[in-house]
Parts: C-alpha cells; structure tokens; sequence
C-alpha cells in the first residue's frame, strides 16, 4: 500500500473503523482522515485498506445483489463483477474481457475506475 495509491475521498480502516481521507501529505507521508466526527493525522502504517468484497465498499461502489455495477463511459457500457475478491470487467453481454487479480481494494478500483472513466476520483 502506498501512498501515491490515495486521494481524497477514498476510504481506509484506523484502528478497525471506516475513515474517509481528507487530505494526502506526500511530503511527510501522512494522510488527514476523518473517523466519525473526529480529523486525525496518520501515517500508512496506522490504516489498512479497505478489501473491494467488504460489506462497505460493496455499498460504496454500488455493486448490486449479484456483484454486478452497470458502467457507462461515452459511448460504451459495460460491467464490473465482483467475484470473490477481484474485479472482472465484462462487456454489454456479459462476456468477460478483463480479469483484474490485482484490484483487491476499493481505493484500487475507485483508481480503476476513474481511469477508465478519464477522472481524478
């Protein structure tokens, strides 16, 4: 997990609760994030992250009772599935046209995704 991975608004564990982040240090490594009503600075190592099928970042992306969360970007429409603990991107018919092993947390799929839609979310 490294920092550059972070921006604001993407959600991490401090001390076994959800905190948003709020702002990312880059030069003293820290991020600011808020825990309930409370603002607090912290290094990396102080949180964890989120795993993409954690009841949390199932309701925070959306994804629907069968894993499934319609995307469209322009002029394509497409799914993301979660299975197990990865991402598939499958096309308009379902058919599976990438595997991401490597998208096991929500902030990685909130970068994913802001890729695929040309965002900085």
């Amino acid at each position: 997990m490294e920092l550059h991975e972070f921006k604001i608004g993407h959600h991490v564990y401090l001390n076994g609760e959800i905190a948003e982040i709020l702002s990312v240090n880059d030069r003293e490594k820290t991020i600011l994030v808020k825990k309930g009503e409370q603002s607090i600075w912290c290094s990396m190592e102080d949180v964890s992250p989120v795993y993409i099928n954690d009841p949390f970042a199932i309701k925070e992306c959306g994804f629907d009772q069968y894993g499934l969360l319609f995307i469209k970007t322009g002029m394509y429409h497409f799914y993301f599935q979660l299975y197990d603990n990865y991402i598939i991107l499958l096309d308009e018919y379902y058919k599976p046209l990438i595997h991401f092993w490597d998208v096991v947390y929500l902030h990685q799929f909130k970068n994913l995704c802001a890729s695929l839609m040309h965002t900085n979310q």
